[in-house]
């Protein structure tokens, strides 16, 4: 048995009734966010570049473009709807990265293409999170340290998961599809702050549907790819797994770990501090010119992911922390809105980034991975008076602080807007809400053109 081999039979040993509801659901919410939040990436100029890209080449109506209004083959269906959906950052993350963004996508083009349920299409997200996010809990740490961006490289074996789960594959084309998955990983953390970090998800999605047809077609693999010398987790994470030392189900890494549903458009590692400062400035009643210093203490990885202290374009806005609590002091909050060119060379914006200033935190200074990005707010005013806050999970986060139904309709309703009037956003909501009763996945999508 190879790591491959048990991802295969477990896949097999798992029909949808036997899934526990509590996975389902926060699955199901993750799906719906990646809906909305892929919605709103259809405007913008991401999506526009990869629909120049895709109009070049020859294509058939395979799958849909959300929020295009027009359709494609099913790995361009991918390649676009995962790049759309990780535009504006605003996607879940969670142990493998962000998780929806690649494996919604990589689900959708087979669902719709072979005109799958609305309970086998969940079926195929619940199992591919959780294989992909495996993986991740052993090697995730070691590939971003080394410069890879996980959501890419770990991705495209979910991706090629929920695709094969999709695709009628028999056990050897599995097998074959999950090893040539193996050999797709790429996508390098340098590009943080560029069009290409959003285009990684789509890459990964596109690679997943790819594997498995090619898969079909009879390209073979290698079975050990993933813990074989020389092979993926050796070749990205320099390490190997043991026997035992990734299994996957019981106990399921969104029970141990959670899945995050953003609350705010930004690099995730500046969410804890977003919220502390919000707290900071709603309970003392300040104003931002109150404040002369803002210092924000976090883990080693929080600098690894926000590189751009002085954005000069909303795509590296989205990894800057000065930038997110200079808003978040000035405006109230980070919105989708706040990346306009009118707030990124907002006076007082730019005056308050001056203030802010990113430190390693002593209190997390025993590991540079920590999987719920902390961060401690120390502010100072004119007065003197120095403020501290520790927020060790954002808002959004499954486990210790939920988002309330309310908010994720609030959230993905303020996103479908730019693509339908809000009767239209609250009626799809509600579909996605009860995608399990959907017989045809084809007919359900006609709602996302």
């Amino acid at each position: 048995m190879t790591i491959i081999t048990d991802m295969v039979k477990f896949i097999r040993n798992s029909p949808f009734e036997v899934l526990p509801g509590n996975i389902c659901e926060v699955n199901k919410a993750s799906m719906i966010d990646c809906v909305g939040v892929t919605l709103s990436g259809s405007k913008t100029r991401e999506a526009d570049a990869i629909e120049r890209y895709l109009k070049r080449r020859p294509s058939c109506k395979e799958a849909v473009v959300i929020g295009r209004g027009w359709q494609c083959d099913m790995s361009g269906s991918a390649l676009i709807n995962g790049t759309m959906a990780h535009a504006e950052d605003f996607d879940d993350c969670g142990r493998g990265g962000h998780l929806a963004a690649v494996l919604v996508p990589a689900a959708l083009s087979p669902a719709v293409y072979y005109h799958r349920s609305g309970k086998e299409f969940m079926r195929a997200l619940v199992l591919a999170n959780e294989v992909q996010s495996k993986i991740a809990l052993f090697a995730a740490n070691e590939m971003m340290l080394s410069g890879w961006h996980s959501t890419s490289v770990l991705g495209v074996l979910g991706a090629t998961a929920a695709a094969g789960i999709l695709s009628d594959l028999n056990d050897e084309e599995f097998i074959n599809a999950l090893g040539l998955a193996s050999t797709r990983a790429s996508g390098l953390m340098v590009h943080f702050g560029t069009m290409s970090k959003p285009y990684h998800v789509g890459m990964a999605a596109s690679a997943g549907i790819e594997c498995v047809l090619l898969a079909k077609a009879g390209l073979t693999a290698s079975p050990e790819a993933i813990e074989g010398f020389n092979g993926y987790t050796q070749a990205l994470a320099n390490k190997r797994p043991g026997e035992g030392d990734i299994n996957f189900g019981e106990p399921w890494v969104i029970d141990q770990c959670g899945l995050y549903i953003k609350r705010y458009p930004t690099c995730s590692a500046s969410h804890t501090a977003q919220d502390a400062l919000k707290e900071i400035i709603e309970e003392n009643k300040l104003f931002w010119e109150d404040i002369t210093e803002i210092t924000v203490g976090v883990p080693q990885y929080t600098e690894h992911c926000l590189i751009h202290p002085d954005p000069q374009d909303a795509v590296q806005a989205r990894f800057s922390m000065p930038f997110a609590m200079a808003v978040t002091a000035v405006k109230g909050q980070v919105r989708l809105c706040s990346f306009d060119e009118s707030t990124l060379w907002d006076k007082d914006v730019r005056t308050m980034m001056k203030k802010v200033r990113t430190v390693l935190a002593p209190e997390f200074s025993h590991s540079v991975f920590i999987e719920n990005e902390p961060a401690i707010v120390t502010l100072r005013t004119k007065e003197g008076t120095i403020h501290k806050k520790r927020v060790d999970y954002a808002v959004g986060c499954s486990l210790k602080n939920p988002m309330p139904r309310e908010a994720l309709m609030e959230k993905f309703i303020d996103c479908a807007v730019k693509c339908m009037d809000k009767e239209k956003a609250r009626s799809l909501f509600l579909t996605l809400e009860n995608i399990t009763e959907v017989v045809d996945m084809a007919e359900a999508a006609k709602l996302l053109l």
